[in-house]
């Protein structure tokens, strides 16, 4: 598991998708059902934009952290219909070291729908059972199995694939108090998400997460991440007061993540959605001077010649 302040783009996505409103709290239990009407739809319509916005790659990096950053991401792919990441949901709920981020997995599945993702919930449960593993995660696994069982029509081609011989044995388990949340929170879903269109540059979920492991980037010699988060907010502050900071990149939001000793030099993630590169590199020594890129290799290497200036 890797940790915001261990790699630059893993912090640049915490710091603009999982930290602002902390969204992880609401995804954990009751308390989404707990919202007045109004507040839960203007949540809503906050939390599908930023489901929108987050690429394929980043949600995945996202699954790669503590939990409160793989709930958020389970849950931006609930609210986006990427049914792609099921195969990697899987994989990390058969891991079975994912704790309270366990619920994202689990709910995400359920959101989907599809023949494979609820016999994925079956399976995970039934594993729960044999390993004497049970938890809250698995109470929910089976609210999602039952609320989708209800809504088959009995007889017709779906439900004879949804359900086997073999599945008798939750049929005899009590519905769990959690299967009036899961029907509550997929109508959340159905209410206020969209589905996210895919572009042409495809990224495969459980590859590129396989593909995570040990690549951490802090920084270098004479720069390295910014650890504390008063600091950087001080650094997003200094950067937008410039008067030649141009409007099109504070739209994108610059967040601060890195900078040399004495905070001249500063590296700032944008929000790719807004389409000003991905990063940006500044420096206050003579003045102010900046640049957007869209790559943090490009970044990494303006970083190390202007923190030598």
């Amino acid at each position: 598991m890797m940790m915001p302040n261990d790699d630059i783009e893993l912090l640049a996505l915490t710091r603009r998708y999982v930290m602002p409103g902390r969204p992880y709290l609401k995804f954990q239990g009751w308390n989404l059902r707990h919202l007045a009407d109004a507040d839960l739809l203007e949540f809503g319509g906050s939390f599908r934009k930023t489901s929108q916005e987050i690429e394929d790659e980043g949600l995945t990096r996202l699954l790669a952290a503590d939990w409160r950053a793989k709930i958020t991401a389970s849950w931006m792919i609930a609210m986006s219909s990427r049914d792609w990441f099921g195969g990697l949901l899987k994989h990390l709920l058969w891991g079975g070291q994912e704790g309270r981020a366990a619920l994202g997995h689990v709910f995400a599945l359920t959101s989907f729908g599809r023949t494979q993702d609820l016999q994925c919930l079956r399976d995970y449960a039934r594993r729960g059972v044999e390993l004497n593993e049970w938890g809250v995660s698995h109470d929910w696994a089976i609210a999602g199995w039952k609320y989708h069982q209800a809504r088959r029509i009995a007889g017709s081609q779906e439900a004879a694939l949804f359900k086997t011989p073999g599945d008798a044995w939750l049929d005899s388990l009590p519905s769990p108090p959690e299967i009036d949340l899961i029907e509550f929170l997929c109508g959340f879903v159905e209410r206020c998400g969209l589905r996210f269109v895919r572009d042409g540059s495809v990224v495969e979920p459980l590859e590129f997460f396989l593909a995570l492991s040990g690549r951490a980037r802090r920084g270098a010699e004479a720069w390295g991440i910014v650890p504390d988060e008063d600091a950087r907010q001080e650094l997003d502050r200094r950067f937008l007061s410039y008067p030649g900071v141009a409007d099109e990149l504070r739209a994108a939001a610059p967040l601060a993540v890195a900078a040399d000793s004495d905070f001249r030099t500063v590296l700032y993630g944008l929000n790719p959605a807004v389409g000003e590169g991905r990063w940006v590199v500044s420096n206050s020594r003579r003045g102010i001077k900046y640049e957007a890129l869209s790559d943090l290799d490009s970044a990494v290497e303006l970083m190390g010649e202007w923190s030598h200036l």
